[in-house]
């Protein structure tokens, strides 16, 4: 109803009482909230996913459709322009939102839509999204395990990412890398060599040991000199143990 204000919630729990809300009648009927069939967008939302009543609607007085339709660099100059006095209650989650944006915007994913599909999206993309959503969470204490997050990376962001890498590690967090990447591997901590060939024939420990210098392993990489330290977390996977560097990068290289 024009004029009235409602609050809205795009979960399915509410953030006040924490009762359970009957969320489906706010989605597209027609594709039943997926904003596409069979990869062609929806000619009743046109891939917004939701009904033309709530599209409508309004948050601080801009449509849901046209903030739906905003980059994500565009959302965060739209959360930045919203009065401070006006959030209330709910500043403490826009700010956070804003500094989660700025790491996808750091990531280069800032031109990414709201609603953008994941088909659309490059292998590059894909995984800086995904290493994007691990990051955001903001944990501490834990273990981060990434398969080749190099992958469809160019060199610039490559740095970025072992930047932010290194940023989680002073929160407490130890990371475990699985990797073939020269400039990843030149930058671990720690290095575990598995071989001696691929597929079947391989995973067998070849070497395990801080980066010392060229001929400390198989691999050509130049590493600066560094004391050995006993602080690891040793792990049980498969009935194996495994020893993982506390707050530092663990790098798992295997023969392709």
């Amino acid at each position: 109803e024009e004029g009235r204000e409602y609050r809205m919630n795009f979960g399915e729990t509410c953030v006040y009482c924490g009762a359970v809300l009957n969320i489906k009648k706010t989605f597209c009927e027609r594709c039943r909230g997926h904003g596409y069939i069979e990869k062609k967008e929806c000619p009743s939302c046109r891939g917004l996913k939701f009904s033309t009543a709530f599209l409508k609607s309004k948050v601080f007085g801009v449509e849901i459709e046209s903030v739906l339709r905003m980059s994500l660099k565009e959302f965060k100059e739209f959360l930045k322009s919203l009065n401070r006095a006006d959030l209330k209650e709910f500043k403490p989650y826009v700010e956070k939102e804003i500094k989660r944006l700025e790491l996808a915007e750091y990531l280069g994913l800032g031109e990414l839509k709201l609603v953008e599909p994941l088909f659309r999206l490059s292998t590059g993309e894909k995984r800086l999204l995904e290493i994007f959503l691990i990051l955001s969470i903001n944990l501490k204490g834990c273990i981060y395990v990434f398969d080749e997050p190099s992958t469809g990376l160019d060199f610039e962001r490559r740095k970025k990412l072992l930047f932010l890498l290194r940023e989680v590690l002073k929160k407490g967090n130890s990371v475990m890398l699985i990797e073939h990447d020269p400039y990843l591997i030149s930058n671990a901590d720690f290095l575990i060599e598995l071989g001696p060939e691929g597929g079947r024939k391989g995973g067998y420990l070849l070497n395990s040991d801080f980066l010392k210098s060229e001929e400390s392993f198989s691999l050509k990489f130049r590493i600066k000199k560094e004391k050995k330290r006993k602080d690891f977390i040793k792990c049980v996977v498969d009935g194996r143990e495994i020893r993982i560097l506390k707050k530092g990068i663990t790098l798992v290289r295997g023969k392709e």
